[in-house]
């Protein structure tokens, strides 16, 4: 989204939901020293924000909003295996994901098109196609906002789960997170193990040994069928996680709905919430401003014009539509900020 006023506390043009709510002030961050000059506006209620991809403002923000713009890409280590890439939390995404399979470098392909930054993919733990950017984070480099030191995590202290990590719990708001370390593999070999994907690189590359290019395009290709293009329909990707129950509850679920989708995951068995949400009769459903996405029922769209609050109700409706005839609880994978 583009700029269309001048209003500098206006968020409109800085989250992908595009609705019209302000922030108390917006400091950009192009440089970590951009911290400790605005420190004062640090104490009290703000928020860090990347590209807005994944937040949902419900009304105006009574704080201040630092919007990430730290660049750069750095190679600490490799060898004719691996590489170990830092990269600064600003970078754009999918552009790295795009960077790397050009490189022929792999880990990521799988989650190209993933809208927003570096910085904010450990924070979702953000994943797609049977891949996580936990299977090649190494390291998340971070500053503490309160005391303006600089801490490196490993991964196995960042408490990275299924869509968390506890930067969204037990740290939320406590770290800037500046920069990000991945391991990606050379001469990877390509086994998609994700049917949709396989199925998409045999159609579009018939009898072809597959590459890393192949899955990036297969992905990509995927997911522009799927989701909304934000300039015409404000949204932020998926709207709600998929549920995770236990196998007990599922296997109840299975007697009543034996054509209900399921996979087994370490805690448990997790269920399509697009499933659960078009079996309740979302599907296409909308009012003048506010819908469910034709082509995913996972995804909430602002048709325009909508409130952050017209948005959250709807979204509401639809997890007490699945509660009430699932006894499935729905939780949004979107930041909900009030």
């Amino acid at each position: 989204m583009t700029p269309q006023n001048s209003d500098t506390r206006s968020l409109m043009y800085l989250h992908t939901f595009g609705v019209a709510v302000k922030a108390k002030n917006i400091i950009p961050v192009f440089r970590q020293k951009n911290l400790t000059e605005n420190k004062h506006l640090l104490e009290g209620n703000f928020l860090v924000l990347g590209q807005g991809s994944n937040v949902l403002f419900v009304n105006d923000f009574a704080g201040n909003v630092f919007v990430n713009k730290l660049k750069g890409k750095t190679i600490l280590a490799e060898n004719e295996n691996e590489v170990l890439l830092k990269v600064a939390s600003g970078e754009n995404w999918h552009r790295l994901v795009r960077f790397c399979v050009q490189k022929k470098w792999g880990g990521i392909e799988n989650l190209a098109l993933i809208p927003g930054t570096a910085g904010a993919a450990p924070v979702q733990n953000i994943g797609a196609y049977g891949t996580e950017v936990a299977d090649v984070l190494e390291f998340v480099e971070a500053v503490d906002i309160a005391s303006g030191e600089k801490i490196i995590w490993q991964k196995k202290d960042l408490g990275l789960g299924y869509r968390q990590s506890n930067f969204k719990t037990i740290w939320k708001n406590r770290y800037f997170i500046t920069a990000i370390g991945i391991k990606l593999y050379k001469n990877a070999e390509i086994q998609p193990n994700y049917p949709m994907v396989r199925e998409t690189m045999e159609k579009m590359f018939p009898q072809q040994k597959h590459d890393l290019t192949h899955v990036f395009e297969a992905v990509c290709a995927i997911r522009s069928a799927k989701l909304p293009d934000v300039k015409k329909w404000g949204n932020a990707g998926s709207f709600f996680k998929n549920p995770v129950i236990s196998l007990a509850d599922a296997h109840t679920l299975q007697a009543n709905f034996p054509q209900m989708p399921h996979f087994s995951v370490e805690n448990g068995v997790k269920i399509p919430a697009a499933w659960l949400i078009e079996q309740c009769g979302w599907k296409n459903k909308a009012t003048d401003k506010v819908g469910v996405y034709p082509n995913q029922a996972l995804i909430i769209v602002n048709k325009g014009g909508a409130t952050g609050a017209e948005i959250w109700d709807f979204a509401q409706q639809i997890i007490a539509s699945v509660q009430e005839n699932f006894g499935v609880g729905l939780e949004p994978e979107v930041q909900i900020v009030f």
